[in-house]
């Protein structure tokens, strides 16, 4: 389902706003139907950055880029790991469950 993640900046500077985009993409047969995803701008905390955003569900084939905007208010080195999943309750019936996550390393927020 995750076609592609990156973020515009590629490394965020704290306190100025970064776009995470995740395109989405049904690559079935049929509608996927409503499906859950959350980005965790660092993948080691303990809950998302953008937690439990739902999506109406794409056609056959369609696909939708999805931008989610932040700022970090602290500087990590760049060491980590972000990362994007879908479909966490498993509404989508697939044949491929492991498209459902993104992720982006190394990474890190640079000091202003």
């Amino acid at each position: 389902m995750i076609t592609d993640f990156y973020l515009d900046p590629p490394i965020p500077t704290m306190g100025e706003q970064v776009c995470a985009y995740i395109e989405i993409t049904n690559q079935g047969n049929s509608h996927s139907g409503i499906f859950d995803f959350e980005w965790y701008g660092l993948s080691t905390a303990s809950a998302p950055t953008h937690p439990g955003f739902y999506h109406q569900g794409l056609a056959s084939g369609e696909s939708n880029v999805i931008r989610l905007y932040y700022t970090f208010k602290s500087w990590y080195p760049i060491n980590k790991t972000t990362v994007v999943y879908v479909d966490m309750e498993n509404n989508v019936d697939e044949s491929n469950e492991d498209n459902n996550s993104a992720s982006i390393y190394p990474f890190g927020v640079y000091k202003p």
